[in-house]
């Protein structure tokens, strides 16, 4: 029997998120490093599973899948954006990427493995560039000087597998997950390990109206990061010119933590966070940025992660 498109697919929330350190509480617009995120996400179920699904990896047989379709952009930029004396602080860069993820709850084991898959360009062909220009005039901000500087188009390829074990229950009002990430590909090679701390009622599925606030600390190991150290073929084909723009030594251990809140009615949702990060490379600032996540359902049955 041939399942159509419509029959095999069940769709059930779209998110949509923003990362900016516009949002922040505290170290408000500071506009650099990691300025921009947006992500359109679309979640969905399957009942048999296709090419796409089957590049990721569920938790067990018995696990509830929930797999995700997305595009994101992201804008990356040096400290100073008025002038062009920022050799030796991050390069401008921008990444656009699709992915494919499969979010994977086996709730005997009370585990859950996310695995995704990212495709796409860093450079110009991002156009990280003009989505930060149009950005600045809207909020008539100052243009940044340098984007003709920028990493070049190379590929963004990349694999993430990420398993998260409860020690509590998830009924509790208290719950803890030791957690383990690994990247890699031709953008990030790192190895992460963390904890997701979170106080509320978010697990209690009957209730119409959740909520929970969270800390989650993690220290990152990074072995290469192309958004910072310029990409594989960007680095085979650099003059001397343009590498000088590259940052030639990285800090392998990274400390980093999130702090937030995410709230719930029915399946409608709503997720802030505030992120801090170490300097990633020797002279640069400690970082923050923030996260607005809004998530929509599609279908009345859509499932709660």
């Amino acid at each position: 029997m041939h399942f159509s498109f419509a029959q095999r697919i069940q769709w059930q929330t779209f998110r949509l998120t923003e990362e900016n350190d516009f949002f922040n509480v505290t170290h408000r617009i500071l506009d650099r490093y990691y300025t921009q995120g947006m992500r359109f996400e679309f979640q969905y179920q399957v009942s048999k599973r296709k090419f796409l699904e089957k590049l990721v990896v569920p938790a067990s047989s018995v696990a509830t899948n929930i797999y995700s379709f997305s595009a994101t952009q992201q804008i990356y930029t040096p400290k100073e954006t008025d002038s062009y004396n920022f050799v030796g602080d991050r390069p401008y860069a921008g990444a656009l990427y699709f992915s494919e993820m499969l979010e994977s709850f086996d709730s005997l084991k009370q585990l859950r493995l996310t695995t995704r898959l990212d495709a796409g360009m860093i450079g110009p062909a991002a156009l990280a560039k003009q989505t930060q220009l149009l950005f600045h005039k809207i909020i008539q901000n100052d243009l940044a000087v340098g984007w003709d500087t920028q990493l070049r188009n190379d590929i963004y390829l990349n694999y993430s597998i990420k398993a998260e074990q409860a020690f509590t229950k998830r009924e509790w009002l208290l719950q803890m997950e030791a957690k383990i990430e690994f990247n890699f590909g031709t953008v990030l090679f790192s190895a992460t390990p963390g904890l997701n701390i979170g106080l509320g009622t978010w697990h209690q599925k009957q209730q119409k109206f959740y909520w929970q606030i969270f800390f989650r600390p993690e220290g990152r190991l990074v072995f290469y990061n192309a958004l910072l150290q310029g990409g594989i073929f960007n680095q085979a084909n650099a003059d001397d010119y343009y590498s000088q723009y590259f940052i030639k030594e990285i800090n392998h251990l990274i400390y980093s933590h999130s702090t937030g809140f995410r709230v719930g009615y029915n399946r409608w949702q709503l997720l802030y966070r505030q992120v801090s990060l170490a300097p990633e490379f020797p002279g640069q600032l400690h970082h923050y940025y923030s996260t607005i996540m809004l998530t929509f359902p599609l279908n009345n049955k859509a499932a709660k992660n």
